[in-house]
């Protein structure tokens, strides 16, 4: 049966005859092996050193590669969780639509919008003005001139800001809608005076019970 050998035994011998201080026969006589398969053994490791060195060189040049790989994906995940939070914090569409720049040297528009999670038409999208309602101007006189004379009713405040050509129709509505109202002394029906006397209640706690009869007309 045809002896094997295994690779660190190949390479043991492979070295011993590469050094050059013993010669095959000695070798052979050592380690028991024929001198034609220490001298293939050595033939084989001259031959494949240099491709040992290259792998190696690969070797280090697939770790780099893939550390920079996990270097990239670590700064994608950070990049993407910054992107997140920049999005929680600039919940308003508005405020994100206005951080698009127009003129990005890298990134288009719809780049951008689909980095800030909008739709292009959001970007574009221009709020129409609104008009001032006119009866603010009239509300801020109604105030002022309640500042100074809270007992004035809407009557009174129309005659006050006569200037402003309003009708007292319009005083009544706008301070309808504002829940203003002139500041008086109501009556106290229910109050009685300090000078008045008190009568007690006499039928408190009695029984009474009330029978009615009916009688024919004549």
């Amino acid at each position: 049966m045809r002896k094997r050998y295994d690779k660190e035994f190949k390479a043991k011998v492979a070295l011993e005859a590469l050094k050059g201080e013993k010669t095959l026969q000695e070798l052979a006589i050592t380690y028991s092996v024929h001198p034609n398969m220490i001298a293939l053994w050595k033939r084989q490791l001259s031959e494949h050193a240099s491709a040992l060195f290259e792998k190696e060189g690969k070797d280090k040049a697939t770790e780099d590669a893939a550390r920079q790989k996990d270097e990239l994906y670590k700064q994608i995940g950070q990049l993407q969780v910054e992107n997140d939070n920049l999005k929680k914090n600039t919940n308003n569409l508005r405020d994100r639509s206005e951080m698009v720049e127009a003129d990005h040297p890298e990134l288009s528009i719809a780049q951008q919008c689909t980095i800030l999670g909008i739709s292009r038409s959001s970007y574009y999208y221009k709020p129409k003005e609104v008009p001032e309602d006119p009866d603010l101007a009239i509300l801020e006189a109604i105030l002022e001139v309640l500042k100074e004379r809270p007992f004035y009713g809407y009557r009174r405040i129309a005659r006050e800001l006569a200037c402003l050509d309003v009708t007292e129709k319009q005083i009544r509505r706008i301070m309808k809608k504002a829940g203003l109202r002139a500041i008086y002394p109501g009556l106290q029906l229910s109050k009685s005076s300090k000078g008045s006397r008190k009568y007690p209640y006499l039928l408190r706690g009695m029984n009474i019970c009330y029978r009615i009869k009916y009688g024919r007309l004549t």
